[in-house]
């Protein structure tokens, strides 16, 4: 199995109610499982501002080049997955 390399993914955010907030795109090089998987997360998606970590539900979905969804296992996180990650160059 070769690792993601520049993978295009789409994140849904939502409340820790579980109600939908937002959604948006993300790019990723490792796998779901990995922990450099939930930092890709935090430094490349692209709808909410810096803070939103431990705040939010994340489910990611993979996306092909027209933007659909394909042969990607959905995964929703949960808030705690991403206290403490914080986005690399923040501060630059």
């Amino acid at each position: 199995m070769n690792k993601p390399v520049n993978q295009k993914i789409r994140v849904m955010f939502f409340k820790k109610s579980g109600k939908y907030y937002t959604v948006g795109n993300a790019i990723v090089n490792h796998f779901l499982w990995e922990d450099e998987f939930k930092h890709d997360l935090v430094n490349t998606q692209d709808s909410l501002k810096d803070g939103w970590q431990g705040e939010f539900q994340v489910l990611t979905e993979e996306l092909d080049d027209d933007n659909e969804t394909s042969n990607f296992a959905t995964f929703l996180f949960d808030a705690e997955s991403f206290v403490g990650i914080e986005r690399e160059g923040k501060n630059e």
